[in-house]
């Protein structure tokens, strides 16, 4: 009897113990205030999306179920962090959620990080306490990859072996691909460390935007909400340029380091600071005292960076090659964003029957790009992409090239009034693309600019990974029969349009100091009548690709709007292209291909891919990983791979993929002859 008593009573301490500890975790846990505007921006988000977004949808008990589950998996997406119990706990907002947008409620939010951070810290401290143990890498185990397929975990127990086996598959792979065991231990660790130091830096406009932002997608997976940082960031890549010392930056454990220096920048005419440099301290002025930043997020490092041309900022460093302590005082200057923008090559490709080479003018587009408030204050030499691609197609003419290429493969879209006019520099005059509002008005969208600057061969090059915008110009293309479109066998397929409110402005608070709403309010059909949504362009003629087998299309995301149609604009195809040539085309790339030993094992990749695609796991034992991981590269998880950015972007990469591209254009412009 006093063996049962004293089994108990230790029991009895022990859970009060575990609950103590617990307790005293989340104590330590420290979430940041409320904004001071967060609650009124709450509720103009929920008015604006009930108001004005495409579908007209209301937000409801079903739209809180949907934005509780948006939310959650937002920080524990593969649910490695919360528990069975918390999931239950939360599911109390099921149903009130709504009603707390309403009201401008964030309490549910705050509540949801402030358990996922304390989940953060007890999962960083068991990853410590696994990597002190032994991992047998030639058991026959496996570790379920889809998070539909697992449900929460309900203890200690099947926590523990969850994460077990999620450690030892990173070490795996670090191992696999040449890091030495106790060196992937080391990097392990040190990424979560990290990890766990980034999350706890969370602030309260983090925690709106992700709460809100949930909300957004809750209606379809283009609405958004920004936060005055993001809204600066999207604004930075549409007008090409901004104010700071010119440096492109990146994590790199607890360090900001230096990736790239851009030139015409501060930091590009000062000499000193140099690739590879670790920046851990930032002053303001040229005696301001210099702040600590290691250990800081990279984001708040860049606004401190950042500032007013003209002013000082003071970067203390790490320098690469010999780790000395330097400071550099440099003058803040506004960058132009040259790579971004649309740059142009000239590519002499095979031989014509006299002899001489034919020369094929490539523009890369990454985004269709404007900076709308240079233009409005009639600014010259504003950043546009059409204004830019106009003057690389006269520099083409001047070279006499004997056709063009445009590649759209990582053109995620932009400015839809930029793809309009676009499209008018290769045709004359007509209808480009056609808009539906939330009524079921359609409305064609011209180009009314007579005259085109270039009337030859045109090869349009797409991925899956090319969207909106790049779909219309590619579609616009295609249906006038203006050129051909190659590459993957269809592009990402967004079809609809969204507008940037600023929510200051409904406050009457000064622009951008709020962040925006971006709203669905249309959807954009080709003039053919075919919407682009889910489907997408498809290619005249397609060349294999990995990329081309993954879910990265609009059809794969979480509540996309359904493809539809509308009547046929009234235009007049062109006689450029017919079914003939571009069967002659595909024939030839055919044959081709069948020859090139690099297409047939991308062929042969894709086979092996595609008998593992859907697959919910992947294996443990490191004889079957490692030739899963040789036969997929597109699995290789490698941190240095993965962290690597190029110091220099060519216009036109040249491999096996972007020459046959050349030898379709080189054979179209023959046939166009």
């Amino acid at each position: 009897m006093n063996s049962l008593r004293n089994y108990w009573f230790v029991n009895l301490l022990a859970m009060l113990l575990l609950i103590s500890c617990s307790s005293l975790l989340l104590a330590q846990i420290e979430l940041p205030e409320q904004g001071e505007y967060d609650s009124r921006i709450a509720m103009i988000v929920g008015g604006y999306l009930e108001g004005a977004h495409l579908t007209r949808r209301q937000i409801d008990d079903d739209m809180s179920k949907t934005l509780l589950e948006g939310f959650v998996k937002r920080f524990d997406p593969n649910k490695l962090y919360f528990t069975k119990d918390d999931y239950q706990e939360f599911a109390e907002f099921e149903t009130l959620l709504d009603d707390h947008v309403h009201q401008g409620q964030l309490k549910a939010a705050y509540k949801i990080v402030g358990r996922f951070l304390q989940r953060l810290g007890e999962r960083t401290e068991l990853v410590k306490q696994l990597l002190k143990g032994q991992f047998d890498f030639d058991i026959d185990e496996v570790l379920v990859t889809d998070p539909d397929k697992i449900e929460y975990c309900v203890d200690d127990q099947e926590i523990r072996e969850r994460w077990r086996k999620r450690v030892k598959y990173e070490l795996l792979v670090l191992e696999i691909n040449g890091t030495e065991y106790q060196e992937a231990v080391e990097r392990v660790s040190r990424r979560y460390q990290n990890n766990a130091r980034l999350w706890r830096q969370i602030d309260s406009h983090e925690i709106l935007e992700n709460f809100l932002g949930s909300l957004a997608r809750s209606f379809d997976p283009h609405t958004d909400y920004m936060s005055k940082s993001t809204l600066e960031e999207f604004n930075i890549q549409m007008r090409l340029q901004l104010n700071g010392i010119g440096a492109e930056l990146r994590q790199s454990d607890e360090y900001t380091e230096v990736v790239r220096i851009l030139p015409g920048g501060a930091a590009f005419a000062d000499g000193r600071l140099k690739k590879g440099d670790k920046i851990i301290g930032v002053g303001q002025g040229e005696h301001g005292e210099i702040s600590d930043v290691v250990g800081m997020r990279i984001r708040n490092v860049v606004r401190k960076i950042r500032g007013k041309p003209g002013t000082t900022v003071r970067i203390e460093v790490l320098t690469g090659e010999s780790q000395e302590r330097k400071i550099y005082n440099l003058v803040r200057r506004t960058i132009k964003i040259e790579d971004h923008g649309a740059r142009g090559v000239v590519i002499e490709q095979g031989m014509k029957e006299g002899g001489a080479p034919y020369k094929v003018g490539v523009v890369r587009l990454d985004s269709f790009y404007v900076d709308s408030k240079a233009a409005a204050n009639r600014k010259k030499d504003y950043a546009s992409t059409t204004r830019d691609v106009r003057r690389i197609l006269e520099d083409f003419k001047s070279e006499k090239v004997d056709g063009v290429l445009v590649d759209l493969r990582r053109n995620g879209g932009g400015f839809l009034l930029e793809a309009i006019s676009l499209t008018g520099l290769f045709i004359d005059r007509g209808p480009v693309v056609q808009v539906k509002d939330f009524e079921g008005k359609v409305t064609p969208y011209y180009d009314r600019d007579s005259g085109v600057t270039y009337s030859g061969p045109l090869v349009v090059l797409t991925s899956r990974l090319s969207a909106s915008a790049a779909e219309i110009f590619a579609a616009a293309i295609q249906d006038y029969n203006r050129g051909i479109v190659v590459g993957d066998s269809t592009t990402h397929g967004k079809g609809t349009v969204q507008n940037l409110l600023d929510l200051a402005e409904a406050m009457r608070l000064p622009p951008s100091t709020l962040g925006a709403l971006k709203l669905t309010m249309q959807k954009f059909y080709r003039i053919n009548g075919d919407s682009t949504q889910t489907r997408g362009v498809r290619s005249d003629i397609v060349l294999p690709s990995l990329l081309d087998q993954l879910d990265v299309g609009e059809e794969h995301l979480d509540r996309a709007l359904a493809f539809d149609r509308v009547v046929t604009a009234e235009f007049q195809p062109l006689e450029l292209v017919n079914e003939s040539i571009i069967k002659q085309l595909k024939d030839l790339s055919t044959e081709r291909r069948s020859k090139d030993g690099e297409f047939v094992e991308v062929e042969d990749e894709i086979a092996e891919f595609l008998g593992r695609k859907g697959r919910s796991f992947v294996p443990l034992q490191k004889v079957k990983l490692r030739e899963e991981l040789k036969q997929d590269k597109s699995e290789d998880m490698s941190e240095d791979e993965q962290g690597e950015v190029s110091s220099e972007r060519p216009v036109f990469e040249r491999d096996f993929y972007s020459d046959e591209v050349l030898l379709i254009t080189q054979d179209y412009i023959r046939l166009s002859d």
